[in-house]
């Protein structure tokens, strides 16, 4: 008999509602099976048998969808017999962390029944038997602080790694990464959440300390309302930034800028009001990216959190020391503070920052760090992304207004918006692509008039304030 291939997921259901009695008979033949998927409730999951061996079972994904009810994997199942076992892949469950299927594999997925995680000291036992793996996660999987939750010395070594995804609480993930060496190629998602802002500083260190160095040539940061995202990819996403002489349109080509994978994420939150926790997360979580090549930035809404706002000089700051990017893509509009970074300041003998006339200005975060930046004709501080060549503008209000909020306001989205653009055209840095996608009160006046700032406007001609309007009529 050929290897069988037996997989029964959320989207079989709607074609077999009733499942069970074609699963049982497929599960007599066990010895013959290569690939079991099984994606179903605790009260289902009970009725199955799982006791004959498992000789040929490479792939094992156990999903149980009710999380309220945890299944609990039997100590004996597959009769401890799954010596071709590699992928392994279990939710809402309760294992037995001893089973040999924790043995020889190349992927381990885990996101365990509260009740079912094993001791920091297990897992770490686990991790150093699979010299082997390729592909690591880990979801709500640590347990408690302990007496054996010390980081392992010396480290776990997982030289094959390609793949480690962890979420769970800051210290936690903290003490893990410091146990663990990986290769620098490895891609990285941590999604963590913490109850005192403190805890984060020992997880930076513990993710500087894994060494990821993969250059990161596109940076999405974004935000919920109480975590910020900043995501890195090694690619860019759109082939905007690239001189006309560059662009190709192959095929190949075209696939690799649509490919949406990143290769670094890290996904903070914390569980009470920390003002300031914003722009911490992002000062500090771009220092353990490597950011050298950076090409793009993407910012989507990164001051609605209730963890506060990223303040205008830190993002200058950041700009300055960014010398390479070409393309920033601003979505939405309450995001100000990046817009108004795209010019300099000067401080008042208040200390106070202020628009400085006719463009000049004093630099207000260290870049040090930055080779050689080019200065403004003004006073010879440098430019913010001085290589920026194409602003895209999506899903914003151009009629939004800013109270006053350092350099901002008060003005409106459309007049920060020109005001940034006059600057950068003033001092021989002028944007020369502005696209305009999606936004809100816009017109051909407003067009025409940021069109004097820039080399070229691409607007795709749509004000979509008039489509909310349509909406409103037809919900009477």
């Amino acid at each position: 008999m050929a290897p069988l291939h037996v997989k029964f997921t959320t989207r079989t259901a709607a074609r077999s509602p009733r499942p069970l009695p074609q699963i049982r008979l497929a599960l007599e033949h066990m010895s013959h099976i290569r690939t079991l998927v099984l994606e179903l409730p605790t009260s289902d999951l009970r009725t199955l048998s799982l006791s004959s061996p498992a000789p040929l079972l490479n792939t094992f994904t156990l999903f149980n969808w009710a999380t309220h009810d945890p299944f609990p994997i039997p100590d004996d199942i597959f009769s401890l017999v799954t010596p071709s076992l590699r992928q392994l892949d279990l939710t809402g469950c309760t294992p037995s962390w001893n089973s040999p299927m924790f043995n020889r594999l190349t992927l381990l997925r885990v996101k365990p029944a509260e009740s079912g995680k094993p001791t920091f000291t297990r897992l770490l036992e686990i991790l150093s038997g699979n010299p082997q793996l390729e592909s690591l996660t880990l979801i709500n999987c640590l347990s408690p602080p302990s007496s054996d939750s010390h980081p392992r010395d010396p480290a776990v070594l997982l030289p094959m790694l390609t793949t480690l995804h962890l979420e769970d609480e800051a210290l936690g993930c903290s003490r893990l990464l410091t146990s663990l060496s990986v290769p620098p190629t490895t891609a990285f998602k941590l999604s963590s959440f913490a109850s005192a802002s403190s805890h984060f500083a020992s997880l930076f260190a513990s993710i500087k300390n894994l060494g990821i160095s993969i250059p990161v040539l596109c940076l999405e940061i974004s935000s919920s309302w109480s975590r910020v995202t900043l995501t890195g990819y090694d690619h860019p996403l759109s082939a905007s930034h690239l001189m006309p002489e560059e662009i190709s349109t192959t095929e190949s080509d075209i696939n690799l800028y649509s490919d949406q994978t990143p290769h670094i994420e890290i996904c903070l939150g914390l569980s009470q009001l920390t003002p300031g926790l914003a722009e911490v997360i992002l000062t500090e979580g771009c220092s353990v990216m490597d950011l050298t090549r950076l090409e793009e930035i993407i910012a989507q809404n990164p001051i609605s959190t209730s963890l506060g706002m990223v303040v205008e000089s830190s993002w200058r700051g950041l700009f300055k020391k960014w010398q390479g990017v070409r393309t920033l893509t601003v979505v939405g509009s309450r995001c100000p503070e990046v817009l108004a970074a795209l010019r300099n300041v000067q401080r008042d003998k208040t200390g106070l920052e202020t628009v400085g006339p006719g463009g000049s200005a004093m630099t207000t975060a260290d870049s040090s760090s930055s080779p050689n930046p080019a200065p403004d004709t003004g006073t010879g501080n440098p430019i913010p992304l001085p290589n920026l060549s194409t602003l895209s503008i999506k899903d914003a209000d151009l009629e939004e207004f800013f109270n006053s909020r350092s350099s901002c306001g008060p003005a409106s989205y459309l007049d920060l918006l020109v005001k940034s653009l006059r600057w950068r055209k003033k001092n021989g840095k002028r944007v020369e692509t502005l696209v305009l996608e999606m936004c809100k009160h816009i017109d051909q006046d407003d067009v025409d008039r940021i069109g004097k700032n820039v080399g070229n406007v691409d607007w795709d001609g749509q004000d979509c304030a008039g489509d909310e309007s349509e909406e409103e009529d037809h919900s009477y």
